[in-house]
């Protein structure tokens, strides 16, 4: 048997000296063990270099093994019989009714926050459960999945991407630590654990989300934090304004301990962006991995004269003043202001194609196994 490939919408583009194809894949009613093979000209290329899939569908993990340019194989990983916790949710649909909505699974770090209906602004920071979201801010409850909005922002709908609890992995919950409390001090204050992804820093003293700036520099205001992920290789630091000096800090993160290889953080290296836009497969270099965002839903950089903290989008959303979007798909992240942010300087963690969140605690499928339902979105890269 083989799998089905449906090119969908304006399905090739040029990315620098590369072609980009998007679409679906639809599996059939006997899965071949050791993966079911996909050829570059299956996905109208002459040549396939990276394959990014969309994760979850139906609770199972997909992974691509390229074995030559022009073939690989879709491996099938875990039980949708056990209700298998995805690898990663995209835009996940959520409706809110008095303020309040809950994800399908617990999750260990959100990249977006995507408001699709009220009155509010179009991407919501995340925020400490039991605390009163500020305007563009949500509540949430690692324990239960409950998000709670501000109530002026008058929120009904929103799309959320981001990584579960999932035992095993590197998004393990003993991995995840919640609002640890930390004091401001003028020497910066040094988080418990060396961390691998920063999801917010609240200021708790002041109820109060802490606006992100790049790192090296000075906080410039009041309420004001530089997240130094990578302090001297062994720590992870935060920085904050002498006017906020005493004032206690709340901070969740994920471990870095919890990443297989050091290698798979990318430090605050600065990134000058081609014409707004990001991606790391053409204009990285980066290839057979996902790139993930590793402050949470903040896109931090700088434009000419100011720094810049804007809220992340799923890859649905549109850019714009304020607001950037990042797209697990095409592997890029994309601004769009009047002051152009011109250099990002976010730290960022890799999730190579073999998928090393997901892989760990699920075995590939067993042969024969029915999976036409099964219709899985993918990007992919080549010549």
């Amino acid at each position: 048997m083989a799998l089905s490939v449906s090119l969908v919408g304006d399905w090739l583009s040029s990315i620098g000296s590369k072609r980009m194809t998007e679409g679906t894949l639809t599996f059939d009613s006997s899965y071949l063990t050791g993966g079911e093979v996909l050829a570059a000209a299956d996905v109208g290329l002459g040549e396939l270099d990276s394959l990014v899939l969309e994760q979850g569908e139906d609770g199972y993990i997909f992974e691509w093994l390229r074995t030559t340019a022009l073939t690989g194989l879709v491996k099938v990983r875990g039980d949708a019989g056990e209700a298998a916790v995805p690898a990663m949710v995209v835009e996940e649909v959520v409706t809110v009714t008095s303020h309040v909505g809950t994800l399908a699974y617990l999750p260990a770090y959100i990249v977006a926050v995507d408001v699709t209906a009220g009155a509010a602004t179009p991407a919501a920071h995340v925020c400490p459960v039991g605390k009163v979201a500020p305007a563009g801010s949500v509540a949430v409850d690692y324990t239960t999945g409950i998000m709670t909005f501000n109530t002026a922002d008058a929120v009904t709908s929103v799309r959320v991407t981001y990584f579960p609890q999932k035992s095993g992995t590197i998004f393990d919950p003993d991995n995840l630590v919640i609002d640890e409390s930390l004091t401001a001090a003028a020497a910066s204050v040094q988080l418990a654990n060396r961390a691998f992804a920063v999801q917010y820093v609240w200021n708790d003293t002041n109820t109060a989300q802490m606006v992100l700036e790049p790192v090296a520099e000075a906080p410039t205001a009041t309420g004001n934090a530089v997240v130094d992920i990578v302090d001297g290789s062994s720590d992870t630091d935060i920085d904050t304004h002498s006017d906020d000096d005493g004032d206690t800090l709340l901070v969740t993160y994920l471990k870095f301990s919890a990443l297989p290889g050091t290698g798979l953080q990318i430090n605050d290296t600065d990134i000058t962006l081609n014409s707004e836009v990001w991606n790391f497969g053409t204009d990285g270099g980066i290839s057979g991995a996902l790139v993930v965002p590793a402050l949470g839903t903040h896109l931090v950089g700088e434009e000419t004269a100011a720094n810049q903290d804007v809220p992340l989008r799923g890859p649905s959303g549109t850019a714009g003043e304020n607001i950037a979007t990042w797209s697990p798909y095409r592997n890029e992240v994309v601004t769009a202001q009047t002051g152009t942010m011109t250099t990002t300087a976010t730290p960022w963690f890799m999730i190579p194609n073999t998928p090393i969140d997901a892989v760990a605690s699920s075995a590939e499928v067993d042969s024969t196994t029915d999976l036409s339902a099964v219709v899985v979105r993918f990007t992919a890269i080549g010549r």
